[in-house]
């Protein structure tokens, strides 16, 4: 039984600790911000009592890896709190830290609880550790010639489903003069079947996609911030510094609407206009970014540049300013390199991989990119670790490639799975 006097003086006192730490900000600004926000949230919910008290304190007892024994978590902790007693890289603490950040990014999200109530041990590590976001009905489609009607684009999605994707970016909601394959976003959604389990993506460049977006029953909302003032000027009309406010104020109303909301960092690897982005400038955007609180920050080859060493490098980096917040990664194969990026990724620990069926897409303001690395062949190449089924992706790929009139992308599409054992 959850006492909820323990989780209001837990909330309470760490709270108040975190805010006069100085030292503590210092060393780890984000899990610090982070911290606050989540506890910040679980707080007023437990002040507002009844249904909503008791709700708080189950969240955050699970999310704390606890299973809602606060007479387990309150051990000496409240009072080391108040005592001054941890110190700001005390290992306990930041622990607890990097739990609430788990937290942060669960609290609108029930349905991710199950994998964040207890700590992780190897024996306890998912059967598919890599999660596959299939792109292909918006990225994909995006800037194809051919303009697929509602029905093909819905069965697209039905049949990525079929194959065990279970998040799926389903259209974007963007100015259609400048992208008509994209004028249908709401139709689109509207017609969906009922899909348990699986989470639907619309993207949005500015707040008025996000109204949009929240107009539909789309389970999340992306946003794509810029690291390039030339590419935002194109893309969305926006500077860096522009496009990190409007991503706050999307991830803000994405929020504040009882909506899930993760950011995409376009052209983290190099720009079409001014050559290879600065790490040291995407991780100065990934660390603002970090303050609002997303679901997952994203790091997109947009144009394809990006070599397998430069992502190691970069993911590092990266991970060093936001600790526990997930990384998504976004690879174009537009020269050949998007699988062995998506595998370096996943080996320097990123476990979201946006990928599109067929390797459909590219970014119609970005001259010269190719599509998305294919869904098929990041799933062979990552040896069962998606669990979606290859031969169905392999057979929706044909199927796509005639829809749209042209040749598939894929490796896979074109030499078949190797079954001979």
């Amino acid at each position: 039984m959850i006492r909820q006097p323990g989780a209001a003086e837990l909330v309470q006192a760490v709270i108040g600790w975190l805010s006069d730490q100085d030292g503590a900000a210092a060393r780890s600004p984000y899990m610090v911000r982070v911290a606050i926000n989540a506890l910040s949230i679980v707080q007023r919910e437990l002040e507002q009592g009844g249904a909503a008290q008791a709700e708080a304190a189950r969240r955050l007892a699970g999310l704390l890896g606890h299973g809602g024994d606060f007479e387990a978590l309150n051990a000496g902790l409240v009072d080391r709190i108040r005592a001054g007693a941890i110190a700001p890289d005390d290992p306990a603490l930041l622990d607890h830290l990097s739990r609430t950040a788990l937290a942060m990014i669960a609290i609108d999200q029930p349905r991710y609880r199950h994998a964040l109530a207890a700590p992780t041990t190897e024996a306890m590590l998912p059967a598919h550790p890599v999660t596959l976001v299939e792109v292909s009905p918006r990225d994909g489609l995006q800037n194809e010639k051919t303009i697929l009607p509602t029905a093909a684009k819905v069965e697209l999605i039905s049949r990525a489903v079929a194959a065990g994707v279970k998040r799926i970016e389903v259209a974007s909601f963007v100015h259609p003069g400048k992208v008509p394959q994209m004028a249908d976003a709401e139709a689109v959604i509207a017609a969906l079947p009922k899909m348990p389990d699986v989470e639907t993506i619309g993207l949005v460049l500015n707040k008025r996609g996000a109204l949009r977006a929240l107009e539909t029953a789309v389970d999340e909302i992306g946003m794509v911030c810029v690291a390039s003032d030339a590419f935002g000027q194109r893309n969305q009309g926006q500077t860096v510094e522009q496009s990190i406010a409007a991503a706050g104020d999307v991830l803000r109303l994405a929020r504040d609407n009882g909506r899930s909301a993760q950011v995409t960092v376009a052209v983290a690897f190099g720009c079409p206009f001014t050559g290879r982005t600065d790490p040291a400038r995407v991780v100065d955007i990934v660390r603002q970014l970090a303050a609002f609180a997303p679901r997952e920050i994203a790091l997109a080859d947009t144009i394809g540049v990006a070599r397998p060493a430069e992502v190691t490098a970069l993911i590092a980096k990266v991970q060093a300013e936001t600790g526990a917040l997930p990384l998504r990664v976004h690879f174009h194969d537009t020269r050949g390199t998007g699988v062995a990026n998506a595998v370096a990724a996943i080996a320097a620990g990123v476990r979201t991989v946006d990928a599109a069926i067929g390797g459909t897409g590219g970014c119609p303001f970005a001259p010269g990119a190719a599509g998305n690395v294919a869904s098929e062949d990041v799933v062979y190449a990552t040896d069962g670790a998606t669990g979606l089924d290859l031969a169905v992706l392999i057979e929706t790929a044909g199927w796509l490639a005639q829809q749209l009139g042209k040749a598939s992308e894929s490796s896979l599409a074109h030499a078949g799975d190797f079954n001979n054992s």
